[in-house]
């Protein structure tokens, strides 16, 4: 029987435990590699999921390692942005498989002009491999759906290689590197928990889960790569009509399109900067719908409509691990209950008749 979202999920605590055995170890080729080097910028480039777990590691990276980090999918890097890849800018390629056409050939022509470049992917038989000498495995168990594991599981693969970098060069002491990894355990076992508050939600709310359709998704800071990824969800399993903003951007227009058949997802992480404001428009939003849900380690935030894991001691940074797990549930327990889903017969003509991934990448995930 194949294994469906909700399978993969159930499979982040024991995957990503095991990274964590062993952080040193994980990263040691990573580090060697980049110690010495000084770096002015960060671009992190990726493609679908990808890119969404580049959003959600990116302001942990920018933080301990004290540099700009920038998020580009691959086109728009390789044909209009390469040449600000200079010699102190390092590029750091992600995907899943490593058999992505357009993260490859974009990591191809960066290194085919000298550029310095890493990159990570579960394979490293895969063509980006063979693309990027300095390839990095994830560490992650081969097999996901729609990256359910994958997100959460390459999210901390990534955060764990540059905090023990970070520690190398000395852009964090001891003392910090033991507060971040104990984070980490703890954002893991949050995922767990909240892959269980979603199930309760759900059961809860049944009617109402079942009619989501018209979504919007807001989040901000490292929170907004959870409502980018929220929507990616919806979209590729059961075909809804979801789109992300940041918080603020919701109010300059987004706004105006919500109506009594909206329903909105807010990301609101406990200590995070804009958690203020994100609770006054949580509070003012019913006079549009009351549709609103709320995904939050906050146990101040209380309603009808709230999936909630009391795991205050997270920083906003490392949260992200864990709150995606909500959107993920739901996404899939839809397509399970409703028997829907995206994989139709002219999706699948179409993504024969269009080359995106390559030869060699059937069941690769």
């Amino acid at each position: 029987m194949k294994k469906t979202m909700h399978d993969y999920m159930r499979d982040v605590p024991e995957v990503a435990g095991n990274l964590l055995k062993d952080c040193k170890g994980l990263a040691a080729g990573f580090v060697e590699n980049l110690k010495g080097k000084e770096h002015k910028r960060y671009i992190i480039v990726a493609s679908g999921s990808s890119s969404n777990i580049a959003e959600n590691v990116r302001y942990f990276v920018q933080k301990i390692m004290n540099v700009p980090v920038s998020v580009m999918t691959p086109a728009t890097f390789m044909y209009y942005e390469i040449e600000q890849a200079g010699k102190d800018v390092l590029a750091v390629f992600l995907s899943q498989s490593g058999y992505s056409t357009n993260t490859n050939a974009a990591a191809a022509e960066l290194a085919g002009k000298g550029g310095d470049c890493v990159a990570f992917c579960n394979y490293l038989d895969s063509p980006m491999a063979k693309a990027v000498k300095n390839t990095y495995t994830y560490g992650n168990v081969p097999g996901d759906y729609f990256v359910a594991k994958g997100f959460t599981v390459s999210s901390l693969s990534l955060m764990i290689h540059f905090l023990e970098l970070a520690l190398a060069k000395g852009k964090v002491n001891k003392k910090q590197y033991d507060d971040y990894v104990r984070q980490f355990k703890t954002a893991i076992a949050a995922y767990e928990k909240f892959m269980k508050a979603a199930e309760t939600f759900y059961d809860a709310n049944k009617s109402f889960c079942r009619s989501i359709y018209r979504t919007i998704f807001t989040g901000y800071g490292p929170g907004l790569a959870i409502a980018k990824e929220g929507t990616l969800k919806f979209l590729e399993t059961f075909g809804a009509a979801p789109i992300a903003f940041e918080l603020e951007e919701f109010l300059h227009g987004p706004d105006y399109s919500v109506n009594k058949d909206t329903t909105v997802f807010m990301v609101i992480p406990k200590g995070s900067r804009m958690e203020d404001r994100a609770a006054e428009v949580r509070e003012k939003l019913p006079a549009l719908t009351d549709r609103i849900v709320a995904v939050t380690n906050d146990r101040r935030l209380t309603g009808r409509y709230v999936i909630c894991v009391d795991e205050p001691d997270m920083s906003e940074e490392t949260a992200v691990l864990a709150l995606i797990a909500p959107m993920q549930y739901i996404a899939d327990r839809i397509c399970t209950d409703l028997r829907v889903g995206t994989e139709t017969l002219a999706v699948k003509k179409f993504c024969d008749s269009i080359s995106f991934k390559a030869e060699g990448s059937e069941g690769k995930f």
